[in-house]
């Protein structure tokens, strides 16, 4: 009985393909670009057209960098973004893959879960507080940007970005989709999700790349350890929560 199961299982894995799983990763990626482009576009015409009369004046990309330092971050985004995910989340499961799992958890899966995400952030802090002991002004460029856009927007809209809708796209995508198109090579997936993840939140030096790399690190561990997403995104809520607090 228990290797029919096996082998039932087995075959439902198969059904997706690497290179199809590969496509869908970089669907969503293209597709997550695309929409948070577009959802901005209305609001960059409208500096454009404020700013008319500097065009042929001021330096280009001094114009663009002072229309990007004035812009907020629409309520709607999050919808779009939620909407992509959905979209995703269905494709593959026409494939008979989900990355949620139904099974409830034991109370010792609980209490390891929240264990696993206070260490990693608490570990986070200490290693950001080192760099910050031997660079006072040290901040990192994805975090200069978040903090601009957070000073313009709308609390209730930063914080289901930071600390909901983030944490989980975020998840899926690098340590669910990665994990799906390196199923056969776990370990070459590991790292290659780390740099992944780390390169997205745009390190500009060696102690930024450090600093993502290593919760990229933490939160891959965690969800390779529990075999549960949910896991990870505990974790990065938690993380990104304590974030959003320190910005208030």
């Amino acid at each position: 009985m228990l290797l029919q199961e096996q082998i039932k299982i087995e075959e439902k894995e198969t059904q997706i393909s690497t290179g199809y799983a590969v496509f869908l990763l970089c669907l969503y990626f293209v597709l997550n670009l695309l929409g948070q482009v577009i959802v901005m576009v209305p609001q960059m015409m409208k500096k454009v057209l404020v700013y008319n009369e500097e065009l042929l004046t001021v330096d280009p990309n001094e114009m663009a960098q002072k229309i990007m330092d004035e812009m907020s971050y629409p309520w709607f985004i999050n919808l779009v973004q939620i909407l992509i995910l959905l979209g995703i989340l269905w494709l593959f499961k026409r494939k008979n893959v989900a990355f949620f799992s139904h099974s409830p958890f034991a109370r010792k899966e609980i209490i390891q879960i929240i264990s696993y995400g206070v260490i990693l952030v608490a570990a986070s802090l200490a290693l950001e507080q080192l760099v910050m002991y031997f660079q006072p002004e040290f901040t990192t460029a994805n975090q200069s940007a978040l903090e601009g856009i957070f000073i313009r927007s709308s609390k209730i809209t930063m914080f289901i970005s930071i600390v909901i809708v983030a944490p989980i796209t975020e998840e899926i995508m690098y340590r669910g989709i990665f994990s799906v198109v390196f199923r056969k090579l776990p370990l070459v997936g590991f790292f290659v999700c780390a740099i992944a993840f780390t390169l997205a939140h745009s390190p500009t030096n060696l102690e930024s790349f450090i600093l993502y790399f290593v919760m990229a690190l933490g939160l891959g561990g965690i969800y390779y350890k529990t075999q549960r997403i949910e896991a990870s995104i505990f974790a990065h809520m938690l993380n990104n929560f304590i974030g959003f607090l320190l910005m208030l």
